[in-house]
């Protein structure tokens, strides 16, 4: 008697030539045909064959189902260490049936016990009573539990995680590796109960097709509380609400799965991990005119986290319904998506609300909306977000957004990490930074890549409200339109950044913004950039509204700029013979009367950097100052009146004082 290749119960699914060779064989092999008289399927696209399907399901094992068209009006309940195989051309017919899962796996959770004392990230163990503890033995899978809510005005996940019991003692339960969620605590009503799995269930092909209606939901592969179970081959069309669906699963893999038409406006996902589905992999498959091709969701009142899932060589075509294409909701972390494609979305590419992800090698083309969206603060964690090495070719709106959720879990970003990614052909910004009055953007850094955009505002990189300690560090910035910069900060509470390394360039000639424009933000350090504008019309570094702590260092090289340097310093008006100065580096300085009056003194200049240069002229012609030499820091050839805008006088700072380099007396 041949062998049946049987490695999808354990491990990873059967290849296609595994399941031919199985087919060859089956004959003479250990399985059950649905079409065997014992069971009486028919197969022939009429009768109803869920009835007959049940019956041979039951028996478990290899469940062959040969060539044919299965009609079904019901679901089909699968239980542990059964293997469905089915014959290539084998379609399941769900069209006149309404909310059914095709095969339907499902484990149980056991009694819930309270904790009798507070648990911890990191931590190995935890207490409930002794009786409790009895309940609990070594191997036991468990789910810890807790009523805190992990993202409160989004899913409205409760946190919890699925982890192993390494020995159970007088109510003490040891795990086998650390808690990752937490704190679990007792006034959070902590808990933990027994996962009584459904195991090694898999589904190999067969093509599943339900009704056009949007409205009506079918599901090909369902699986609750699943372990090491595995979803292979398979093909859907109008299931339009989960093509797929796992819930509070570990160890499960879907592979080369294609799912098309998921036509509901509400959901319509391709596959959904549904509360704590833990170690899972989605990989080398497809889908079509879907909301999402993945994403992840969570059922009210339902605890846990989808945690350590890998998304990896998945592609999306033309999602529908104003759906992103790779979407994660709030109540996951720890996510992966690698080298996926999304290709013509209604909206992003990839659209970003967990705790955690890295974004890896993938690419958005041709999205509606941004190419990545990255939302922070929805999580009662910070958030620690990578992306590297992406490609975004022509986006809607931006090409990498960072920005602030609409309800604020957390005040603060753990870390944002861009590198080496190219954004070209971008309607708005390259790359957009920002937070808000209650989410501080924090550590976030852009290093390598090329940036092109179409804003106005800044066509490479936009930095807005509220980013504090950025970095945007040896990228490539391009602006397209003359009024704009290549990089743009201008936000309210920005504060300690790096720019530097950078090249940041005009595509186009007779530019009049600045390669480098800066404004409202304080503590900027400015160094090795390099400027390019064709026409030499624009500025280098153009300063306004008064910024503070802005170090223009003299390794950046903005010679081909009609204006090198900082462009100006913008207006700064006298106060009692003084003005402080809001950048560091080389600059041009507009003054004015204090109140406005006729005639005015300067004496003092606050703010100076050593070796830095400056520039003075009046802002009107018909209010002039004084320079005033050595009663305050200033050192001239002589106090200088300024009657025209056509006057100026150069200043070098020695550490101590302002040191006259040069006057013009136009007048």
């Amino acid at each position: 008697m041949s062998t049946i290749i049987t490695r999808s119960v354990k491990g990873s699914p059967l290849t296609w030539d595994e399941m031919d060779d199985n087919l060859l064989n089956l004959k003479y092999g250990s399985y059950t045909s649905v079409k065997d008289s014992a069971y009486g399927a028919v197969g022939d696209g009429t009768t109803d064959d869920t009835s007959a399907i049940q019956l041979a399901v039951n028996r478990g094992g290899n469940i062959f189902f040969p060539i044919g068209t299965y009609k079904l009006s019901a679901g089909i309940t699968v239980g542990s260490n059964t293997n469905i195989i089915c014959e290539r051309g084998v379609t399941f017919d769900t069209t006149s049936a309404v909310g059914v899962n095709v095969f339907y796996a499902s484990g149980t959770f056991g009694t819930a016990y309270s904790l009798t004392a507070n648990t911890a990230v990191g931590d190995t163990s935890l207490t409930v009573s002794g009786g409790d503890g009895a309940n609990i033995v070594a191997n036991d899978w468990v789910m810890v539990q807790s009523e805190t809510v992990y993202d409160t005005g989004y899913a409205g996940c409760k946190i919890g995680e699925i982890i192993q019991v390494e020995s159970s003692v007088a109510g003490t339960i040891t795990f086998k590796v650390p808690l990752v969620g937490g704190p679990y605590t007792t006034a959070a009503t902590a808990k933990i109960k027994k996962c009584n799995f459904v195991e090694n269930v898999s589904v190999n092909g067969g093509y599943f097709i339900g009704p056009s209606t949007p409205t009506v939901y079918n599901c090909a592969v369902r699986f609750d509380l699943a372990f090491n179970s595995n979803i292979y081959g398979v093909r859907g069309k109008y299931l339009n609400g989960n093509g797929i669906n796992l819930r509070d699963s570990i160890f499960c893999c879907v592979d080369k799965v294609h799912i098309e038409d998921s036509l509901d406006t509400g959901s319509g996902y391709g596959v959904n991990l549904t509360n704590c589905v833990q170690d899972t992999t989605v990989i080398n498959s497809t889908f079509a005119r879907c909301r999402h091709a993945v994403t992840n969701t969570n059922n009210t009142n339902a605890y846990g986290l989808t945690r350590r899932v890998t998304y990896q060589n998945c592609k999306s075509y033309k999602t529908i319904n104003t759906g992103d294409a790779f979407d994660t909701h709030s109540n996951a972390e720890d996510i992966v998506f690698d080298n996926c494609i999304s290709y013509n979305s209604s909206s992003s590419g990839f659209n970003i609300e967990c705790g955690s992800v890295n974004i890896i090698g993938c690419k958005s083309i041709r999205s509606v909306g941004d190419g990545i969206t990255l939302t922070c603060g929805a999580t009662i964690k910070p958030n620690e977000f990578t992306v590297d090495g992406c490609v975004i070719d022509y986006a809607g709106v931006y090409g990498i957004r960072v920005g602030p959720a609409t309800t604020i879990n957390t005040s603060a970003t753990k870390f944002v990490k861009i590198s080496d990614c190219t954004a070209n052909n971008i309607t708005n910004s390259g790359v957009f930074l920002n937070g808000n009055a209650s989410m501080m953007l924090t550590n976030a850094e852009v290093s390598g890549g090329y940036y092109l955009g179409d804003s106005i505002n800044a066509g490479g990189a936009y930095i807005g409200d509220y980013v504090k300690k950025f970095r945007i560090n040896g990228g490539h910035y391009v602006a397209t339109q003359t009024a704009s910069n290549p990089i743009q900060v201008n936000g309210t509470s920005v504060s300690y950044g790096i720019i530097n390394n950078n090249i940041l360039e005009f595509s186009v000639g007779s530019a009049t913004g600045a390669c480098l424009y800066i404004r409202k933000c304080n503590n900027v350090i400015v160094s090795g950039n390099q400027g390019i504008q064709p026409t030499s019309s624009g500025y280098g570094v153009r300063v306004f509204e008064s910024p503070t702590k802005i170090h223009v260092d003299k390794s950046n090289d903005f010679t081909d700029c009609n204006v090198p340097g900082v462009g100006s310093a913008g207006t700064i008006t006298m106060a009692s013979d003084t003005i402080t100065l809001p950048i560091t580096g080389d600059c041009f300085v507009t003054i004015d009367t204090e109140a406005l009056g006729a005639t005015d003194n300067l004496s003092t200049i606050n703010g100076g950097k050593l070796g830095q240069v400056i520039t003075l002229s009046q802002a009107n012609s018909a209010r002039d100052p004084t320079i005033i030499d050595d009663t305050g820091n200033l050192r001239l050839a002589g106090n200088f009146v300024m009657t025209s805008v056509q006057d100026s006088i150069t200043l070098i700072y020695n550490g101590g004082a302002w040191i006259e380099v040069g006057r013009a007396d136009i007048a």
